[in-house]
């Protein structure tokens, strides 16, 4: 699912009052002149869709999105456990990145091994927590990259 068509899902789930946890949404370009959708990912930070932005510049700053990841990595596991859903769009490339970014966030954070924390990204997966759009082919069947 791609940050716009979430943020609007979610901005028309506020509209009808519900109440919606954290949205942490990451976002990865080669320079900020090439940001889609700007104006709208600030439209759901200011109305609540989204509540956190962080945006990893691959070009002018040497930065990817599992960089800002690994900055917030205690935070992403504590939200995994607590039941959030993980939504991943991109390139072929980026997912196995992410994938990687996230069997260390497990193993580091949550002090598992890496079969533990494999075992642990793969139950994301069958509960539909850890979802991914990627483009090329479709995501690995399992969490071994």
């Amino acid at each position: 699912i791609n940050a716009e068509y979430m943020g609007r899902h979610r901005g028309g789930l506020l509209a009808q009052g519900r109440q919606l946890g954290e949205c942490l949404l990451y976002y990865g370009c080669r320079k900020e002149e090439e940001m889609l959708f700007r104006d709208e990912i600030q439209g759901y930070l200011d109305s609540g869709a989204a509540t956190r932005l962080r945006v990893a510049y691959s070009r002018t700053e040497e930065r990817y999105v599992w960089h800002c990841m690994l900055d917030d990595a205690a935070l992403l596991l504590d939200t995994m456990r607590s039941g959030a859903v993980f939504y991943e769009c991109g390139s072929q490339g980026m997912q196995s990145d992410v994938l990687r970014t996230w069997q260390r966030i497990c193993s580091e954070q949550g002090n598992l091994s890496e079969e533990q924390a494999v075992a642990l990204i793969d139950s994301w997966r069958e509960r539909g927590q850890y979802r991914c759009e990627n483009w090329s082919r479709p995501p690995p069947t399992d969490s071994r990259t």
